[in-house]
């Protein structure tokens, strides 16, 4: 689970660094009031099937997979996810605001279907070269 650092009682920092955080009770959102936004985290399906719907009725222009090469049923979800996401792009679009998604992830194991899915997927994106 991550680490959030969240400035918010710090009487030293200055103002734009004290920041009210908001989280709710199972820990799967943080927002800050004074941004005006939300980070939101969600665990990994454990079937095909919730892996599928993962992405359902969530409305984000910004989505960041980390370690997308050990995420299980990562094929599944992240097909859900851009179908999803495909509408609010084009909205925030249209009104000039950031929209994108993300992918980190380290080397995954050939012998796994989210590897296998990861590794395909980092060599259909670009050419990747050590140079």
């Amino acid at each position: 689970m991550p680490k959030w650092i969240i400035f918010e009682c710090c009487e030293t920092l200055p103002s734009y660094l004290r920041l009210n955080s908001n989280r709710d009770k199972n820990g799967e959102t943080i927002g800050f009031k004074l941004l005006g936004n939300d980070v939101s985290r969600m665990a990994p399906a454990k079937s095909e099937e919730i892996a599928n719907q993962k992405f359902r009725g969530r409305s984000t222009p910004v989505v960041n997979y980390d370690e997308f090469a050990f995420i299980p049923h990562i094929k599944q979800q992240y097909q859900s996810t851009v179908l999803q996401y495909m509408e609010v792009a084009r909205r925030a679009e249209k009104n000039g605001n950031p929209h994108f998604i993300g992918i980190t992830t380290t080397s995954g194991y050939l012998n796994t279907d989210e590897g296998v899915y990861a590794h395909n997927f980092m060599n259909n994106c670009y050419d990747f070269s050590e140079e």
